[in-house]
């Protein structure tokens, strides 16, 4: 196999997923993922899609394993959702 042919995987401890390299990603593999996400995915959209994918996933890729690493395990999201008081019958 062509080593740019391999699969990408994302090192999550204990987990290894596969993902399609970006030049890999046809629109049958689009189709499929949305599939099996339970994603809506317009008839025709597939390039497109498969076009954003695929510039997007060698960084998220590279940013899963940094976050993945051991002196990353103790940070947690700084986001905090937080929302008014909804008073009786407001929501």
């Amino acid at each position: 196999m062509n080593p740019s042919d391999a699969d990408t995987r994302s090192e999550v401890p204990g987990m290894s997923i596969p993902m399609p390299q970006p030049s890999r990603l046809t629109p049958e593999v689009l189709r499929t993922l949305a599939d099996h996400a339970d994603l809506p995915l317009a008839a025709g959209r597939e390039e497109a899609v498969a076009a954003v994918l695929g510039a997007w996933l060698p960084d998220v890729n590279a940013l899963c394993r940094k976050m993945s690493s051991p002196e990353h395990q103790d940070l947690a999201p700084a986001t905090i959702f937080i929302h008014p008081d909804i008073g009786e019958g407001e929501a």
